[in-house]
């Protein structure tokens, strides 16, 4: 696992045709980190998904750098390179194959991480008010002491 993240942000930070060349490379490896953080995310304890959440967060950041750079040097703005990553035109047949394929998968996992969150979030809620109603003691009970 650490492995496809290492290998994604050496990627991000390889020069454009660099990337080119490995572009089939990082989708795949990226379609097994994000199955094995949605693996972390069901069951790994704690500390497991605590440091999934760093990388997570460390790519992200990476990706708006590349982002940014990539803009800039363009010239386009963020409008503007979508409608571009959205042409099939600006694709092999085998690329745009990839990516909407990798896009459906990750559209998939984005929704079920949502409602595992959701989920989750839902349980803490219900633990707190559990932990609440438990504890609380009345005021009767505290002129007897």
């Amino acid at each position: 696992m650490s492995d496809e993240f290492e290998k994604i942000m050496e990627f991000l930070s390889l020069a454009s045709s660099e990337k080119e060349a490995k572009l089939d490379d990082i989708f795949q490896n990226s379609i097994e980190f994000f199955d094995h953080f949605k693996h972390v995310q069901q069951t790994g304890s704690k500390e497991e998904v605590e440091k999934m959440k760093i990388k997570l967060e460390k790519m992200y950041e990476k990706i708006q750098e590349e982002s940014r750079k990539a803009k800039e040097k363009s010239g386009l703005s963020s409008e503007e390179i979508k409608e571009l990553a959205s042409n099939p035109q600006h694709f092999t047949k085998k690329q745009w194959e990839f990516l909407q394929e990798a896009r459906a998968k990750l559209e998939i996992q984005n929704k079920e991480l949502l409602a595992q969150t959701e989920k989750a979030k839902s349980q803490r809620m219900q633990n707190l008010s559990k932990t609440k109603k438990t504890h609380k003691t009345r005021k009767k009970d505290w002129l007897r002491s």
